[in-house]
């Protein structure tokens, strides 16, 4: 499996790492968004661990219990602006400032996800491509998803208007 897409934030992109005041893109945040795609979508626990990878149980007794993933999810060529009132204005409600940092719209990143190891069954391929492919019309990242911030969308897509 090779899948690429150039990704634009369409909505402020409020995502931080260990700096609380600094706006950061991070890998993590992608998987997790991508992983719960993948439940929603039908995947089943057993499936998740073999694609995203997991444990069952904790310590050195249970190693064999421990799968890595097989997925390797790679963020390249990165451009964003800090937003501007900072901090950002809240996508639902322009009047509030957020106490959190952001990126402005805007932002571009190109998000390259490939298998290691060995690849996938066809089948378990399909289902991340879709959750993959879901992620990117449906879903959104960073802390304020849920009230419309940190948007995407695959700009490899050219929509056609007839108007």
């Amino acid at each position: 499996m090779h899948w690429k897409r150039n990704i634009e934030v369409l909505t402020p992109l409020f995502n931080r790492g260990a700096y609380q005041d600094t706006p950061e893109l991070r890998v993590p945040s992608i998987r997790g968004m991508v992983r719960w795609w993948f439940r929603v979508l039908g995947g089943t626990p057993d499936e998740e661990k073999q694609a995203f990878g997991g444990m069952k149980k904790f310590g050195r007794q249970f190693a064999r219990d421990v799968m890595a993933s097989q997925l390797v999810f790679r963020v390249s060529k990165f451009n964003a602006r800090r937003a501007n009132p900072n901090p950002a204005t809240l996508p639902h409600d322009p009047r509030k400032p957020s106490p959190q940092p952001a990126f402005a719209p805007g932002a571009t990143f190109q998000l390259e996800v490939f298998t290691r190891f060995s690849d996938l069954a066809p089948d378990l391929e399909g289902k991340v491509q879709n959750a993959l492919e879901v992620w990117l019309l449906l879903g959104a990242l960073g802390l304020r998803a849920n009230r419309s911030g940190g948007n995407v969308a695959n700009t490899n897509v050219q929509v056609k208007r007839d108007i």
